[in-house]
Parts: structure tokens; C-alpha cells; sequence
């Protein structure tokens, strides 16, 4: 009953921050769920979630997509995932809590203080780095989206190619993701069943989050967020 109601309340959260503090569902939901859940049952729904999420978008962004862009990021990521998914078995819940806990951790500090100021060259090669660094955090957690926005907002000027191009990235690769997982076993009832509550969520934060946070102060809530990853990550490393 727990997983259900932080996997609803999780993605319904994260969908509607994401309007405004630039990170998406991925990493709130794997902020909360992991504390009902084991940590790759969490990672595989929020994978699949993320699925109908990225698709929609890319869906309403589909004339935009640069799927040049988007080559050898996914080049990478389809090489690296097939090799490190079948390797997570044999990892147990507390090395992967602790795991998650530094990954985490990571995050905050990649937000609070390099947000924004990271510049890469948007070079094949480059790009195929961030996607082999993508496609270990979203093997293990579903959470690709730091290095991924790094080298997506260097090779796309315009707003929307970003976006369109980014989702349909997450879509894709989350696609290819979860077929891994199911053929290793790893998605079960369990997770089909926090999945139907996660999507109400994701539902419901993206429709209404935009109405609901316009009215706060947008700085401030980014601010909140970070360090609820940060202290997130210390109690999962600390515990």
C-alpha cells in the first residue's frame, strides 16, 4: 500500500516540477519510491513511466525532433546497456541503496553549483560520451538526464529541438531499457502495479503542475529540490 501511494504521489510530484526546475520525474520519483521498494523495482517503473511521458511530449514536439542529434548518444546507450542491465542481479538492495545514495548526492551538487555552466562542443564523439555516462545511470536508476541535457542543450539552440529532441531520446532509450529488463526478469507484479499508480500521477502532475507552481517563486523552489536530493542521497548512504 505504501509503494503505491509514493509511487502516485512521487510521480505526480515530479511531473509537476519539472515544469519548472529543469529535472523530470526520474529522479524525484527515485528520490521516494526506493523507501517501499526495492531500488531496481523502483528504477524499472520509473522507466516505464517515463516511457508515456517522454513519448507524449516528443509526440507533441514531433515536427522538432533532430534525430541527427540523437545518434550517437543512442549509439552508445544501446552498446553500454546491453552489457551493465544482465550485471545488476548480482548487486544486492543495500549496495544498490547505497549506490543510488552517492548517485543522488552527485546530482544535487551537479545542480546547486555547475547547473547551467557546463559547456561542452556538441561533437559526435562527445555526444557518444554522454551517452555511454547516460546509459550507466539510467541502467541502474532510470535517471539519464544531466549528462544527456548537457550535451543536447550545446548541440540545439532552439527551445523546442531541445525539448523534442531530448524526449525523444528518453523515449527511445526507455524502450529499449525496459525490454531488456523484462527479458532479465526484473519487472514484476510489483512494479506493474505501482506503474498504474505512478501514470495517474504523471497524469495528473502534468496537467495541473504548471497551474499549481505558477504562482511560487520558481528560484526558490528549484532551490528546495536540490537539496532535498542532496539530504535525500546522505540518509540513503548514512541508513
Amino acid at each position: 500500500m505504501l509503494a503505491w501511494i509514493l509511487a502516485l504521489i512521487g510521480s505526480f510530484v515530479g511531473s509537476a516540477l519539472s515544469a519548472i526546475c529543469g529535472f523530470g520525474i526520474g529522479i524525484f520519483m527515485m528520490i521516494v519510491l526506493p523507501y517501499a521498494i526495492a531500488p531496481y523495482s523502483a528504477s524499472c517503473t520509473v522507466g516505464l513511466v517515463s516511457i508515456i511521458q517522454a513519448a507524449w511530449l516528443a509526440w507533441i514536439y514531433r515536427k522538432k525532433i533532430r534525430i541527427k542529434s540523437a545518434i550517437p548518444p543512442l549509439i552508445a546507450y544501446f552498446i553500454i546497456t546491453l552489457l551493465i542491465v544482465p550485471k545488476i542481479k548480482n548487486l544486492s538492495n543495500d549496495s544498490l541503496r547505497t549506490i543510488l545514495g552517492i548517485f543522488l548526492l552527485i546530482i544535487g551538487i551537479y545542480f546547486i553549483f555547475f547547473n547551467g555552466k557546463l559547456k561542452i562542443k556538441a561533437t559526435p564523439v562527445n555526444g557518444f560520451i554522454a551517452g555511454v555516462i547516460g546509459s550507466v545511470m539510467g541502467s541502474m536508476f532510470s535517471v539519464a538526464g544531466p549528462p544527456m541535457s548537457l550535451y543536447f542543450s550545446s548541440a540545439l539552440d532552439d527551445k523546442e529541438e531541445y525539448i523534442a529532441t531530448m524526449q525523444f531520446y528518453f523515449c527511445i532509450t526507455n524502450i529499449y531499457l525496459s525490454t531488456l529488463r523484462f527479458i532479465n526478469g526484473y519487472i514484476d507484479k510489483t512494479v506493474l502495479i505501482c506503474l498504474v499508480w505512478a501514470i495517474i500521477g504523471m497524469l495528473g502532475g502534468t496537467l495541473l503542475g504548471k497551474k499549481i507552481f505558477s504562482r511560487l517563486n520558481a528560484d526558490g523552489v528549484k532551490k528546495c529540490s536540490y537539496a532535498l536530493i542532496l539530504i535525500s542521497g546522505l540518509v540513503m548512504i548514512i541508513l
